[in-house]
């Protein structure tokens, strides 16, 4: 078996899907432009006028070699986590409603958890992609593992 590194990077459990390298220029747009942005934007905004669209394609410009993407995405949620503690987010502050283009009014606790279920899922995403890299080389055990995304 011979899989370069490469191969994992660009890697996906489903044709449609991110590969893990595109994920993390996805992380890195997020950083940027999405969770830390839209609390802001309710907190100042309230509902009275939506926040913009996340452009779903906008991470491309986000891709370098992924040693470089790490680093920066350390760097950028340290700061961003930071920036979300001193914004001494009260509970009244997390029930404030603020207007998403798509869906309508949403809380900035919300945006706070669909932050965290966000990175989750693609974290998922990534792990089906590696794991299906070795699914050609795993024989009969595919019968045991019971993986949707390997059956």
């Amino acid at each position: 078996m011979e899989l370069r590194p490469l191969d994992w990077l660009e890697a996906r459990h489903e044709p449609d899907v991110m590969s893990p390298i595109e994920a993390m220029a996805h992380f890195l747009q997020g950083e940027d432009v999405d969770w830390l942005f839209r609390i802001r934007f309710i907190l100042e905004h309230g509902d009275t006028e939506p926040f913009p669209p996340f452009d779903m394609a906008g991470w491309k410009p986000y891709m370098a070699p992924l040693n470089n993407m790490l680093h920066t995405f350390d760097e950028k949620r340290v700061e961003n986590l930071k920036l979300l503690d001193e914004l001494g987010l009260t509970t009244d502050d997390c029930r404030k409603q603020g207007l998403h283009p798509g869906i309508g009014p949403v809380t900035v606790e919300q945006v706070i958890c669909t932050w965290a279920a966000h990175d989750i899922y693609h974290m998922g995403m990534i792990c089906k992609s590696f794991s299906s890299k070795l699914k050609p080389h795993i024989g009969r055990f595919n019968e045991k593992l019971n993986l949707p995304h390997m059956n």
